[in-house]
């Protein structure tokens, strides 16, 4: 279960960070998320499905975000198969992991100059500093 979280999380921790390059990243989501409701066995079994659709759909990383864990806890993987099952998960989860690691790593970073806008914004959070910036009040000759 806690693989399974972590692959979830990392999957979409990517499709977040895609937004560092696409402005609408929606759509993307949407379809992901299409593929994990029917492929991860959210709409239907995924064992009512034929043996050679049932054997793919085994090597895609939706059928161990949610069908793997809960056909382990309801004992319908056992022995060899579920031994193949958390090694399978393993290397999804490790290349969940790594791609995110690249997004991360991939991201774009801002600019030398940017720097000046965290010093307004530091400013703006801090009524002192704020202060210091006001004009000097005007003094009025009184008739």
């Amino acid at each position: 279960m806690l693989m399974a979280a972590f692959m979830q999380f990392f999957i979409t921790y990517s499709l977040a960070m895609m937004a560092f390059w696409i402005l609408e990243i929606s759509t993307i989501v949407f379809i992901v998320y299409s593929f994990e409701y029917f492929l991860g066995g959210q709409m239907f079994p995924i064992d009512i499905m034929p043996p050679a659709i049932y054997a793919v759909m085994k090597w895609l990383p939706f059928y161990y975000e949610l069908f793997a864990p809960i056909a382990i806890f309801l004992g319908r993987l056992q022995g060899a198969a579920l031994v193949q099952a958390l090694a399978i998960q393993t290397g999804w989860l490790l290349l969940t992991w790594a791609w995110a690691n690249f997004m991360w790593e991939t991201r774009p970073r801002p600019l030398p100059g940017r720097r000046r806008i965290s010093k307004i914004i530091s400013v703006v959070g801090n009524p002192a500093a704020f202060q210091a910036l006001k004009p000097p009040a005007i003094e009025r000759d009184v008739l």
